[in-house]
Parts: structure tokens; C-alpha cells; sequence
């Protein structure tokens, strides 16, 4: 992200400014003809604010100039500030040719994925995108603290956030290639059929098929209040979680929630997998088992009713490739992340 784009240079984009004696820029306003109030626009580089008699008699601030000069919502302004791609437009050169339009159908963002990619490159690009969002997300790295996750997981597992702005990324509808671009992205799952991204305000990470090509992507909603805590991609959850770690693995543990075995991983137990909830489909996991020729399987799972009859499917089915099972009894409601964490939220081992 480049560096956030100043007032003054902005304005400069669409009107000529001078500076008098104490510093204040002034000229005509961009968004109304010039004789209607000449030399009326006021920009003050110290503060970082604007005034015109006409659109902006109390003052503004840059977002709000954003707004007005490229057409565009205040969410997608202050990304198009802060990632400084702003533009002159063709529709409006203030003064001389008359007013901005008010809603520009132009995207200001640049997509991270274009229509000639494939699939497997849009899934890739998008769990990019993620990742690079989570830096800037107090809630995603809150629940990483809370659930004490180490950060050499976060890099390994890349571990992304939906922060809801993939879509402002992506040109709209009016527009071929954005017709598109969302017919593909709808297709796959990441967005819904309203255009908003299906994992918006989760935890992101990728699920993968038994090579290591991503299949889906886990989203645990950073949100309690709002319903639902699990979300995926492709309905269906299927993927595999850390399928690398355990290659010929000679202990594997399972684990009933990506979060969970996250947990098991950050305390140095790499060997470690999950299944996707009481109803997630265990075909691929109990495969993937199967091929890593491990001895034995350690069963850390949450007791609910649901999930131990799960375990009760898992040892019935791993016992038949003659591996031993065993079940870690996890107390009360307790997940593996509760029990591994202490008190004070550190991890006990």
C-alpha cells in the first residue's frame, strides 16, 4: 500500500491552487462552474481540510473529496485514498467544463485477479488478497491473540481476512469484464448472489485437495453477535487442512474444527488435521489418513452429542485400516483450544 495521497495534490488534479501568505491554497472549486463562486475553494495542507461556500461551507476532509471527485461510496473512498490511485476523471474538469458526476461506475481499485485467469489462479489470488488484508484488521488479528495462535501458523496456513472489500475491487456489472469477473467469483463460491463476498467479516483459510491445490476456504466469523460461526466457500466442505504436515507422519491428530487444530499446531504438534463440523463429509480425511501410513490416530474433539457420534464414525473406520485410535477426553464443553490455553490464555504446553 502506497503511501496515503495529500489534500493539495488532489485538488491540484482538477484546479490550479495558490498559496498566500500564511500558507492557505486557494482557487476555484472542481464541482461547480467558476463564476458561480470564483476563488471560493479553500485548502488548508496543515489540517488537511477544504472549504467552498457551495458544497462544503463547514469544512471537509479528503474522504469527502474522494467522494465527490471520483464518484464513489465513503468506504471505497478511503481505500482509493490510502492505496493513492486517484485520477483525474474525463467527466469533469470543475471550472471549465462543469460538475463531477455523482456516482462514477469506473472502478478506482485495481482487481487482483483478471477474466483470463483460471479458477485455480482466482482462488489463488484472492487467498492472497486476503492475506494482505489482515495486517490491517483489529478484529482478525484479536481473535489470532485470543486464541493464541502462533504467527508462524498465520504464515504458513496464510491465514487472510474478508474484510468485505474484494468487491470494490472488481468492475461492475454495467461493464463485460465485470460481468464476468462476478459470474466467476459467484461460481466459485466466494461471493453471494448479492455481490457481497461469502466469507465477508470472517477468519480465512485455505482448504486444499490432497496435492496441495486449493478446493475451499474455511471462514470463522470474527463477529459473535452476528449468526453463524463457520462458514465455507463450497457448501459442500470438502478440502483438507495441513495435508503437507502430515506426510509420513507416524501420529496424526484430528481435530473438529480448522481453529482447533490451529491451536494444536502452534504448540509444535504439526502433525495435526481436522474434519469440518458434525454433518462435514470425512471421505477425504479418513484418505488422506490412509495414504500418510501412520500408526496411530489421536481423536481431540469437542463433546457434543454431534461430534462424538463423528468420532464414533472416525474410529470404526480408521480401526478397519489397522490403525490404532485413540480418543483425547476433552473436559466438559471444552474444545481443544480451551484446553490447551490457561487462564491467562497461554498455551499450557
Amino acid at each position: 500500500m502506497g503511501e496515503p495521497v495529500k489534500l493539495e495534490a488532489l485538488a491540484e488534479l482538477l484546479t490550479p491552487l495558490d498559496a498566500d501568505a500564511e500558507g492557505m491554497l486557494h482557487g476555484h472549486c472542481a464541482f461547480h462552474e467558476a463564476d458561480a463562486a470564483p476563488l471560493a475553494l479553500r485548502v488548508d495542507p496543515a489540517a488537511q481540510r477544504w472549504w467552498c461556500p457551495s458544497c462544503a461551507p463547514e469544512g471537509a476532509e479528503i474522504v469527502e473529496w474522494v467522494m465527490k471527485s471520483q464518484g464513489v461510496p465513503p468506504g471505497h473512498a478511503e481505500l482509493v485514498r490510502e492505496g493513492s490511485v486517484l485520477r483525474k476523471t474525463g467527466r469533469n474538469r470543475g471550472p471549465l467544463q462543469g460538475a463531477v458526476p455523482k456516482q462514477s461506475t469506473i472502478r478506482r481499485l485495481r482487481s487482483p485477479f483478471a477474466v483470463s485467469d483460471s479458477d485455480a489462479e482466482i482462488m489463488e489470488k484472492v487467498v492472497a488478497y486476503y492475506q494482505r488484508e489482515l495486517p490491517n484488521d483489529d478484529a482478525a488479528l484479536g481473535l489470532i491473540e485470543e486464541h493464541k495462535l502462533d504467527r508462524r501458523a498465520v504464515a504458513a496456513f496464510r491465514i487472510g481476512v474478508a474484510s468485505g472489500t474484494l468487491g470494490l475491487r472488481l468492475p461492475k456489472t454495467n461493464r463485460l469484464a465485470g460481468r464476468e469477473l462476478r459470474a466467476r467469483v459467484f461460481a466459485l463460491g466466494l461471493t453471494r448472489e448479492s455481490g457481497h463476498e461469502q466469507l465477508r467479516g470472517a477468519l480465512v483459510v485455505p482448504l486444499t485437495d490432497k496435492h496441495g491445490a486449493i478446493v475451499n476456504l474455511y471462514g470463522r466469523r470474527l463477529d459473535p453477535s452476528q449468526a453463524g460461526e463457520h462458514f465455507f466457500t463450497d457448501a459442500s466442505r470438502r478440502g483438507l487442512f495441513n495435508v503437507a504436515g502430515l506426510e509420513d507422519a507416524k501420529e496424526i491428530v484430528i481435530t473438529g474444527s480448522v481453529l482447533d487444530a490451529l491451536s494444536v499446531w502452534s504448540i509444535g504438534c504439526t502433525h495435526v488435521t481436522s474434519f469440518h463440523g458434525a454433518d462435514g463429509p470425512l471421505d477425504e480425511l479418513l484418505s488422506l489418513v490412509k495414504a500418510c501410513g501412520a500408526r496411530r490416530v489421536t481423536l481431540a474433539v469437542k463433546r457434543t452429542a454431534e461430534l462424538v457420534a463423528v468420532t464414533h464414525q472416525l474410529t470404526e473406520a480408521i480401526t478397519a485400516m489397522g490403525i490404532e485410535v485413540l480418543r483425547a477426553v476433552l473436559p466438559g464443553s471444552q474444545d481443544a483450544n480451551d484446553v490447551l490455553r490457561g487462564e491467562d490464555g497461554a498455551y499450557r504446553l
